[in-house]
Parts: structure tokens; sequence; C-alpha cells
């Protein structure tokens, strides 16, 4: 059906390296992104490889009602600053410096003469209880809106978080899936947009269950086969020194046929490992015996009973281990490449090559889920 739809226009709005306007050509191949914006140099060099669109470098701040009526736009996707509402920030909402330029954005949009006919905005959960949201709704006050909290688990991505730290080795637990905050927005909307029905989702105040989910592709499916990234991406002892029996481990082979999803992965990734992404081990037998070596090293350089002591095996690993015990398996870091499979992004994306693996990282770190938006904006757009 999509090749009979007519051209859909379309702004993306801090715009990052395109995730957004990934999931509109899966959604929409008949689609096409008139203009795009974000600040960061080498995302914009990213962006402009991939879709031949160099995004304005300009201020949003600075952008009028007018000029934005001149797009002409039928959909705008925008992934405004995060930082004024995660949780693990100060959590400043409006008082954020970052927040202004989306509140300059939204004063714009109820000014326009030919405003979009849809939008999707994205942010982290958190971002549902801000001030910042009820500008968003009341800007939005012409419009029928749905607002959803979704993971990409629930699409068969893995990419919710498991911990295969020592105390966890035996008895692990499924931590929190990676949620983030969906608004759809539809002005007049067509007899097949879907807004006023429900989602197959449960509004934010729940997110979808994973006894929901389809069934989640092993996580060896999104790995690269080269035997070479174990060596070139292998993870350095100072990098898990202080902080080793606290990183999320996943495995390339489950020993018992079970799902390893993978943590969400942070713009630190490939620089720290303490809560920046996953690392990746062999097999849970590998975790094992790396725990085994590490205990056994870390026990011959402290007195006897030394680590007998709450937290004395870590203080131990930090202040006495100078580096990884020679019968330890290796741990690795998820490449670039592997990190954007995880988020959904095509074979066909690629990287300049100026740009260095921990930009790269930095890039996709916190970046969107391509079949979660695809998915939304097919509900979205209808016959749009």
């Amino acid at each position: 059906m999509a090749d009979s739809l007519r051209e859909l226009r379309a702004v993306e709005f801090y715009c990052g390296v395109g995730g957004l306007h990934l999931g509109l050509q899966r959604a929409r191949p008949c689609s096409r992104v008139v203009a795009a914006y974000d600040v960061n140099v080498v995302g914009n060099d990213v962006y402009e490889h991939n879709f031949g669109l160099r995004p304005s470098g300009r201020d949003i701040r600075a952008l009028t009602s007018a000029e934005l009526d001149a797009h002409r736009a039928d959909l705008w996707l925008l992934s405004p600053p995060c930082q004024p509402y995660t949780r693990q920030g100060l959590q400043l909402g409006k008082a954020d410096g970052r927040a202004g330029s989306f509140a300059c954005l939204l004063a714009a949009l109820q000014r326009m003469e030919h405003p979009p006919q849809r939008l999707l905005v994205e942010n982290v959960v958190g971002f549902e209880t801000s001030e910042t949201r009820g500008d968003l709704l009341t800007a939005l006050s012409g419009y029928l809106t749905h607002e959803v909290v979704l993971s990409p688990d629930q699409f068969g991505r893995p990419c919710a978080c498991r911990r295969l730290s020592r105390c966890l080795l035996l008895t692990r637990r499924a931590a929190d899936s990676r949620p983030r905050y969906f608004l759809l927005a539809a002005r007049a909307p067509a007899p097949r947009c879907a807004l006023s029905t429900p989602l197959p989702a449960t509004p934010w105040r729940a997110p979808l269950a994973s006894s929901g989910a389809p069934p989640a592709s092993p996580l060896r499916a999104f790995l690269e086969t080269d035997a070479a990234v174990w060596e070139s991406y292998a993870v350095p002892w100072a990098a898990v020194r202080s902080s080793l029996l606290a990183v999320d481990l996943v495995v390339e082979e489950s020993d018992g046929g079970g799902q390893e999803p993978a943590n969400c992965f942070t713009k630190s990734y490939g620089k720290y490992a303490k809560g920046t992404g996953s690392l990746l081990a062999r097999s849970s037998a590998d975790v094992r015996l790396l725990f085994e070596a590490v205990e056994r090293a870390a026990a011959a350089a402290e007195p006897a009973g030394g680590l007998e002591a709450a937290g004395a095996l870590g203080k131990c690993i930090a202040s006495r281990l100078d580096g990884w015990p020679a019968e330890a398996p290796p741990l690795r870091y998820l490449t670039p490449l592997e990190v954007a499979r995880l988020h959904g992004f095509p074979a066909s994306f690629t990287f300049p090559e100026h740009v260095t693996r921990l930009q790269r990282y930095a890039l996709l770190g916190n970046s969107l889920s391509v079949d979660v938006v695809a998915h939304l904006l097919e509900h979205l757009l209808g016959d749009l």
C-alpha cells in the first residue's frame, strides 16, 4: 500500500545520526526528510554520509515560525535533549538550559500557519512527570495525542539487562529493560490514523509486560564473526580494575540455551566499563572461570583470611591486582557495528572513516530503537 501513497515530507529535530529517519524509512519508504537539525558536527557528518542530507547546525531557538512553515512538512520527528529529565541527572527540567530550545520550538509551532499534521516525540522515562510534558500537551491542544513507554525487548531485540556479576552467577535475575517515552500526535486524523484506537501496548504509566513480547533473537545474531574483534576490542584491566564485580556481562553462547540480552549503551561505552553497557564473554562457563581466576589471584595477594570481610574482594582487586590473571578468559567490548545492530540500524548504515571508535560509541550511546520508532510511525501515519 505504501507505494500508492503520496510522498510524505518530514523534518527531524535533534536528529543525531538519524535513528528517527531510519524508523521513518522503514515505516514509510516513500517519505522524504526535507530538513534536519542538530548542533553535533561529527553526528552531522555521519547523518550526511548515510542520507545525503547535511543537517543544519543552526540553534533551534533561532528558528521562526515562518521558516518552519516553509518546509511544508507533514511530519515532525523530535528527540529533544534528555539530560534535564534523566533519573541519573539533576532533574532540573525546564530550569536546565538544555530544555530551552524545545520550549522555543513549541512556541514557534503554535504560531505556524501550516503546522505539521503528525508529530512523534521521544525522550527518557521521567519526561512524563516533567513540566515540559505539560507545555508539550498545551502546545498540541489542537491535536489528538497518545503516550506510551516501549522498550526494544518488546520487539525482539535483546536489549534488556541481565547481570552476570560474581554474586549472580548461580541465581541470575533480569534487571529493568530500557523503556523510552514516546508521544504521538495527529492533527485532524485521517480515517486510517490509529490514534483514536489503543496501541498494541500499554499507556506510559505501565510498560508492556515482557510476556507479550515476540521471541528475542539470540545475541550472537547481532555479533561480528571475525575472530580478530576479540583482540582489537579486548577490555583492558584498567577499565574494570575498580569495578569488576559490578559490570554487566553477557555471553556470546548461552550454556543453557536461554537468551542473554544486552544492557543499554551510554556515550561513555568503550572508555569506561561500569554502567556504560554490557561487556561480552564467550560463555557462562568462561564467566565462572574468569571470577575463579580473579579470586585465586586476589587470595594469593591478600594475607590469610583477609577476603572474608564485606567488600574485601573488590578492594583487593582494585588495589593489589595489576592485571588480568594469566588463566582468565577474555572479555571484550561490543563493536560499534554490533551496538548499531542492537538498536535496529540496518546493515547499510556506516560511519565515515574519520569518525573514531570512541566518537562512534558516543554517537550511538542511548540511541533510539529503530524497531520501536518504525512500529509507532506505522500506527501514526495511516494513509497520510
